[in-house]
């Protein structure tokens, strides 16, 4: 299989920046799309673990909410992140390929390992903005299924409040923290791995298919492991109001004292609450995605 164009390692002998912005948006967004409808359902168990102080487990947690809200709560809140996913990706893909120029080594045309998580760092940066609301507005329906009946209910409540604006980008900082950390990590080791563990000697395309979800599915996971903490603060920061009984009255303002607060109030290990969740998701989700996105990209190429 064709490397895709947005990963990149220290022994790329050429960065490619000439995929047109219209094909990143359709295979990103393709991919984004086609892991949100697998993978969503750990998503909404892992906001509501991360949100409440008590440890819970995960059995007991599905059997709570598919008990006492419906099958349905498990989609609750979807719509936003689908709808968010097409441009979500876009930025991510095509500003990776923007960033991975202020790295490239112009007399090889090669990128070092620094560069490909830099770069994928930026993107994460850049996403963030892009995603955070749409993200206040997850959060906020995953969370509280009485006060905000649909999407539509929520983000109009979010608009007529007296800051909007502050509202719909609440907890931006741990959003970019997270996006910058998870970005970085999952596109610099895709690209470390392929170049550790190329396809040249596999012969089928199953055989290419399993390298290349492997690949991105064990990136997904250590990525995941490493920006956790920052998901736990943001998903705080986000439903603010909710969680001032459960936290002391503290207010989840920045990233790193709200990090020092959980791990000495509460436990250090709650600053990774919903990990499994996350790596159950983001794992498999990492794979899907990178395939999904290559393969698009390979059917677009005579387009």
């Amino acid at each position: 299989m064709q490397q895709s164009s947005t990963i990149v390692s220290k022994k790329t002998t050429a960065i490619r920046t000439d995929v047109p912005f219209w094909k990143q948006l359709v295979a990103g967004g393709g991919a984004g799309i086609a892991e949100i409808l697998l993978m969503y359902p750990t998503d909404v168990m892992k906001t509501r673990a991360q949100v409440v102080s008590k440890r819970t487990p995960i059995v007991e947690t599905f059997v709570n909410i598919l008990r006492t809200e419906g099958l349905g709560t498990f989609y609750r809140g979807i719509t936003s992140p689908i709808v968010a996913e097409a441009p979500k990706r876009a930025v991510k893909f095509s500003c990776n390929e923007r960033y991975k120029s202020l790295f490239v080594n112009p007399t090889t045309n090669t990128m070092s390992n620094f560069g490909a998580v830099a770069a994928g760092s930026l993107a994460g940066v850049t996403e963030a903005f892009v995603n955070c609301p749409f993200e206040v507005i997850k959060v906020r329906m995953q969370t509280d299924a009485v006060a905000y009946a649909t999407t539509f209910r929520c983000l109009t409540q979010i608009l007529r409040s007296d800051k909007p604006l502050a509202n719909l980008y609440k907890g931006i900082e741990s959003h970019v923290w997270r996006n910058a950390t998870w970005n970085g990590a999952y596109f610099g080791l895709i690209g470390t791995l392929r170049n550790l563990y190329p396809t040249t000697n596999l012969v089928t395309d199953n055989q290419k298919t399993l390298h290349t979800l492997a690949i991105g599915t064990f990136a997904g996971g250590f990525a995941s492991c490493l920006s956790t903490p920052f998901d736990v603060v943001k998903s705080r920061m986000q439903q603010q109001q909710q969680l001032r009984q459960l936290s002391g009255g503290f207010h989840y303002r920045y990233t790193i004292p709200s990090l020092v607060h959980i791990a000495m109030h509460e436990s250090p290990a709650n600053l990774y609450k919903g990990l499994y969740l996350r790596l159950l998701r983001l794992a498999p989700g990492g794979g899907v995605m990178v395939l999904v996105f290559d393969r698009i990209t390979e059917f677009l190429q005579d387009f």
